[in-house]
């Protein structure tokens, strides 16, 4: 039941353009989620997007859900509800990249981080 809910309801970014400019075979795929009415979500780094300068020309979601750390190019993002996702992160690999990351409530696996302003 949750796939139905989610195709209808949702777009999930999953194109995986991992550095601009856009691929040409995934234009198509870009253009439909620039243009549907339903919200989009991208997972990490949305698609089209430069993970360290941000772009933009890269997809705009309405929710990103980062994954192990917020990336430079979510801070670009000022229209997205943006969740980090993921607890799995060592200690020793944070204290390595001093990484300063939310407190997670209770047990839960994700964390708010922003809403639209």
């Amino acid at each position: 039941m949750y796939i139905i809910w989610s195709f209808l309801y949702n777009r999930l970014d999953t194109v995986l353009c991992f550095k601009p400019p856009t691929r040409e075979l995934f234009i198509p795929v870009m253009d439909m989620l620039r243009e549907t009415k339903v919200p989009v979500v991208s997972i990490d780094v949305p698609s089209g997007v430069d993970v360290d300068n941000g772009d933009a020309e890269g997809l705009q979601p309405d929710m990103l859900i980062s994954l192990t750390a917020p990336k430079f190019c979510s801070k670009l993002l000022t229209k997205t509800h943006h969740y980090l996702g993921g607890r799995f992160l060592p200690q020793p690999l944070i204290d390595k990249y001093k990484l300063t990351l939310p407190e997670y409530p209770g047990t839960s696996l994700c964390v708010k981080l922003s809403s639209p302003e």
